[in-house]
């Protein structure tokens, strides 16, 4: 009987091991652990088909959700990769389920910034951040949200949204707190509406929050001067010139500021490593470097390959059109001057007049070159100016010309 008994129980415990072995079989470990293997092999469709598979048997194993995130990233199914990260996050304090989720919050964030929806790409990168487990992914995660507000930047340029992207901002503001990253953002799209007390105020709260990028600084260091402040300008410049740029964003910053400080040589030769680089933003402070030595025609150079870029604005029409009447090549001056807008600062109305009364001097019409200079005396030179002696001595001799033409 104790044999037959203990037949019957050891029969029951082999039972009930074989089903527990049957249940861990078909846990979905082994669809996992070959969704790794593709995954690690770069096989992402293979590596997808395997974490879909073992997620139908185990839909509870987030390592599982993450992987098949990341393959999906890979082949290039953005938002369904991001609907897999977003399965992860749980409302847990849990340290292990804050790791998760901060993995997942990444993960998300990266996917919607490669479908092109900043605005959701930039809340989970927030949300990433909040989260101060693993703070080795944290570096990682600032690059991805720089690259965010560049696209949320871009897309409000040629859209005009600048009050949609404040109220964005004021949002993440509530849900995170304030953070150096959208600090700088709120004051980039402060600079882009010229607003430069609110950007200047928003560059010190992330200076202040620990924003230690060269970037930064030189954001400081333009609206001071757009404020007219120029001694504190002056004492950015020589801080931020004295800084050691850790990549090619940081060195162009320092470049910038060693040119805004008058160190043109150290400027010219990092400006140059830059351009060389494929920097070619670098081109436009060559060109004005160029201008300054009177070299017109290598000011051009620089100038045209950045209109080839698409990188055309007023500011580069401005410093063509003056090369090339510095060069003689007035058809292309005219061309230039003429597509350059009416401006709104009155420096630039200024500099675009001076320019209009040159370009009629070298057309020879002087009876409108007189015109245009004795309105130019009204407007920008009255007595007391430190250009009217030499204006007014310009419009003397346009007027002697004009009065010769007159008489032939």
């Amino acid at each position: 009987m104790r044999r037959a008994k203990k037949g019957y129980i050891a029969a029951l415990l082999a039972a009930m091991l074989s089903g527990a072995c049957a249940c861990a079989a078909d846990s979905g470990e082994k669809e996992y652990e070959r969704g790794v293997a593709a995954y690690e092999a770069q096989n992402y469709k293979e590596a997808a088909e395997q974490f879909a598979a073992a997620l139908e048997k185990n839909e509870d194993k987030a390592e599982s959700y993450l992987y098949y995130g990341y393959a999906l990233l890979a082949l290039g199914s953005y938002e369904e990769a991001a609907g897999q990260f977003e399965q992860v996050i749980l409302d847990k304090s849990f340290p292990a389920v804050q790791e998760n989720n901060k993995r997942a919050y990444r993960g998300a964030g990266i996917a919607w910034y490669r479908a092109g929806e900043a605005e959701k790409a930039i809340s989970c990168f927030y949300a990433a951040l909040n989260i101060e487990q693993l703070p080795e992914y944290d570096e990682d995660i600032r690059a991805y949200l720089a690259q965010t507000n560049s696209l949320l930047l871009q897309g409000q340029r040629e859209r005009g949204e600048f009050s949609e992207m404040l109220s964005l901002c004021g949002r993440l503001l509530e849900e995170f707190g304030g953070s150096k990253e959208l600090y700088r953002l709120r004051a980039d799209i402060y600079m882009e509406q010229e607003q430069y007390e609110e950007a200047l105020a928003e560059f010190e709260l992330a200076l202040s929050a620990g924003d230690e990028g060269m970037g930064t600084l030189l954001g400081k260091l333009t609206a001071l001067r757009e404020l007219g402040r120029e001694a504190e300008a002056a004492q950015a410049a020589g801080r931020l010139a004295a800084m050691t740029p850790e990549n090619d964003e940081e060195a162009l910053a320092g470049a910038i500021a060693a040119f805004s400080v008058g160190d043109y040589r150290t400027a010219g030769t990092m400006f140059s490593s830059l351009y060389e680089n494929g920097r070619s933003e670098a081109g436009y402070y060559l060109a004005q470097l160029r201008m300054a030595e009177e070299d017109y025609s290598g000011a051009a150079a620089y100038l045209e390959e950045l209109k080839r870029a698409g990188a055309a604005d007023e500011e580069i029409y401005y410093r063509l059109a003056v090369c090339m009447l510095e060069l003689d090549r007035t058809e292309e001056a005219a061309g230039y001057y003429e597509r350059l807008s009416e401006p709104d600062g009155a420096e630039q109305r200024r500099r675009r007049d001076r320019v209009y009364i040159a370009l009629l001097e070298k057309q020879s019409r002087w009876s409108e070159a007189k015109d245009a200079m004795a309105d130019y005396l009204k407007d920008w030179a009255a007595a007391g100016d430190e250009e009217h002696e030499a204006a007014a001595r310009e419009y003397e001799f346009l007027s002697r010309l004009a009065n010769n033409a007159e008489k032939r």
